[in-house]
């Protein structure tokens, strides 16, 4: 088992999940890792996902577009925490589209829970390959756009679970690293404390910070700008995996400094022995 991975988005295809009448994709899915499993999600614009559990903890980040569920809509910026075995959904996708970050929370040493028969892979169950057009911004464009359903037609009734902050109840806190000669800046949104562990970070040009380790598998993926992580150039899109033990550092970020996420991969009751 690799103990350090680095993906680029763009290295992927996408993979279609849900077509309508007319054959068109409207759930799109570009698989980035297996272990752990993250994964970049498309849903057209009006598409609606059905009500529907995984055996795993997950968390989605919005990135464009908007998706309501349960009564709220998360617009770019906002996290959210689904725990493993939990009914939820409808999931809304609005009249733009939505574009999201999805990653499975779940130790690489103990395995995915419920095995690996749910892997997106052309072929596999309802999986096809995608063959339609792209955007500029390299999304799917299946022309198989619809309104989204009004919402006095919508199930929004709350389910058991927890759905975290919207994007703008979350504030920017500046915070201090210590490096070798100085303190290191960057500005911090705790999207999902304490559990799950989920942060937005923003840094400026330069900026490196030293090589550590800690006793959780952690995933980064770059929402935009640049930046060096053991060695990787990372970009948007690019996704990087480290597992417990495993060191990792970052040499610098790129001219216009990085946005990006990190989320340490630990499910609630692993997280919840760690803070007990």
């Amino acid at each position: 088992m690799e103990t350090v991975k680095h993906v680029r988005a763009g290295d992927f295809p996408w993979v279609a999940s849900t077509k309508n009448d007319r054959g068109l994709a409207m759930s799109v899915i570009r698989p980035l890792m297996d272990i752990p499993a993250a994964m970049e999600v498309w849903y057209e614009p009006g598409f609606v996902k059905e009500v529907h559990q995984h055996p795993m903890d997950e968390i989605f980040y919005i990135l464009k577009g908007s998706m309501m569920m349960h009564g709220r809509e998360f617009t770019p910026g906002s996290a959210l925490f689904v725990p493993g075995k939990t009914l939820y959904g409808p999931e809304y996708a609005s009249d733009e589209g939505t574009f999201f970050l999805r990653v499975e929370l779940w130790d690489s040493g103990d395995g995915r829970p419920g095995g690996q028969v749910g892997q997106v892979r052309p072929g596999n169950g309802k999986f096809t390959a995608y063959e339609g057009p792209v955007t500029s911004e390299g999304l799917p464009n299946t022309g198989g756009a619809t309104a989204a359903p009004p919402v006095s037609e919508r199930m929004l009734d709350p389910v058991e679970g927890s759905f975290g902050p919207l994007a703008d109840e979350v504030e920017w806190e500046e915070i201090s690293l210590p490096g070798e000669t100085h303190d290191l800046k960057m500005s911090v949104k705790r999207l999902l404390l304490p559990n799950p562990d989920v942060e937005e970070v923003r840094r400026g040009p330069g900026n490196p910070i030293p090589a550590r380790t800690d006793d959780v598998d952690r995933l980064w993926y770059v929402i935009d700008g640049e930046m060096t992580m053991n060695g990787h150039r990372m970009t948007r899109g690019s996704t990087l995996f480290v597992r417990k033990g495993e060191p990792y550092d970052c040499s610098g970020t790129g001219p216009e400094g990085v946005r990006y996420l990190r989320v340490k991969l630990m499910d609630e009751k692993g997280m919840d022995a760690r803070l007990g």
